[in-house]
């Protein structure tokens, strides 16, 4: 989820990728790619159903749909994945689902898990660090990261197709398409309220534990890419910490 609080303000959480490795001993990299705008308290997905928000833009064939819509299926194998976004744009706004990757329970995906913030992305844009400032898509998708995000390991494909199910498809947002975006920023959308402009210490504290306790990789230490982390380590760090 994010949420937006001016063109000069923080986003809690923005652009973010969750990579979870399926069957205790297997090497699949499941990838839920969010792209939305701040952070605001988990409420209760509302109940409706998936094409009024959201539509498939790869991967139909591996796309399925449960209780009348209400529920979605993304299915991979080796031929492809598959991926749906947002119809419209938004430049603010609330955005959460249920989820269920391949042998895990269903949670609940704000950029917190369960209300344990997971992505912080601060706004450095001052120093040329770049920052999301346009309206966006909600966008989410399972494809092959064994090149990149794996760390090293392997599918095994004997085990596909490996499935993740999605729940929950009501935004609350500010879209852009009948609007000018600088509406979107106004203090009376509940989620531009001051209190979600930065997690509380409490919250500090969880999304630190989280990182010393789960990650598994970090852009900045990676040495083949390093390259695009020169323009200030430190600072580049500060965005993920």
């Amino acid at each position: 989820m994010i949420t937006r609080n001016g063109p000069h303000k923080n986003i809690v959480v923005c652009l973010f990728d969750i990579m979870a490795h399926l069957h205790k001993q297997q090497n699949f990299c499941f990838v839920l790619l969010f792209v939305a705008l701040t952070i605001a308290y988990a409420r209760k997905a509302i109940e409706v159903s998936f094409q009024q928000n959201y539509k498939v833009v790869w991967g139909k064939h591996h796309v399925f749909f449960v209780q009348h819509g209400r529920e979605v299926q993304l299915s991979i194998d080796k031929t492809s994945g598959a991926g749906f976004r947002s119809k419209l744009e938004y430049a603010s706004g609330f955005f959460q689902m249920r989820i269920k990757i391949p042998n895990k329970d269903t949670h609940t995906h704000t950029f917190y898990v369960d209300e344990i913030p997971i992505g912080v992305f601060k706004n450095y844009s001052n120093v040329e660090v770049s920052f999301p400032s346009k309206q966006m898509h909600v966008t989410a998708s399972i494809w092959n990261g064994e090149p990149w995000a794996s760390n090293g390991k392997r599918i095994d494909w004997k085990q596909a197709p490996f499935t993740a199910q999605f729940q929950g498809f009501n935004i609350h947002g500010c879209r852009t398409q009948n609007r000018k975006k600088h509406a979107c920023y106004s203090p009376y959308l509940w989620w531009n309220d001051k209190r979600h402009w930065e997690l509380n210490p409490q919250q500090q504290r969880a999304y630190e534990d989280v990182g010393k306790k789960h990650l598994l990789y970090d852009y900045c230490s990676d040495r083949a890419i390093e390259e695009n982390c020169t323009k200030n380590v430190k600072l580049i760090r500060s965005l993920i910490n």
